[in-house]
């Protein structure tokens, strides 16, 4: 009877241990997605300081052309010249995978899609790559590259 007890212990354990797991990932999942939300409300609202506001102050990006970008204000500068780009747009983030490298750094890749652009010859989806930091309990990106697939052949 010892050993069915210590068994269902054990079980138990495992199960209330893979709950809080879960838990734990369902919530990192939601701040990862609020820090896009936050980027998304940004673009939509026309307003670059918005979507920074996404970033530590120290990050890098390279965006879908290959430029690089260092320090917030730089990419606030940045996306407000490319809201001039795209003139009024929306963007939709989709997070599509997330991978955590320690309780303060999370790897994470997504699409994104730009809808209404009118302008001819710019991207309008692609997919990310970026690397979130939290520091004092806010999840923002450090680094991120936005990416563009490549042309297809009509060989």
């Amino acid at each position: 009877m010892r050993r069915v007890t210590t068994i269902g212990f054990v079980f138990a354990l495992a199960l209330v241990a893979s709950v809080g797991f879960a838990q734990d990932d369902a919530e990192l999942e939601a701040a990862i997605d609020a820090v896009a939300a936050k980027y998304m409300e940004g673009w939509n609202s026309r307003d670059a300081s918005v979507c920074a506001s996404a970033y530590t102050a120290d990050a890098v990006i390279v965006d879908l052309f290959g430029e690089t970008y260092e320090g917030r204000a730089t990419i606030e500068e940045s996306i407000a010249a490319t809201f001039e780009t795209y003139g009024e747009t929306t963007i939709d983030i989709v997070r599509t995978s997330l991978h955590k490298v320690s309780d303060n750094v999370v790897v994470s890749d997504g699409t994104w899609e730009v809808k209404g652009s009118t302008t001819e010859g710019v991207p309008t989806e692609g997919f990310y790559t970026i690397i979130a930091t939290n520091t004092g309990g806010e999840w923002l990106i450090s680094t991120g590259q936005s990416k563009v697939a490549p042309p297809v052949s009509s060989e």
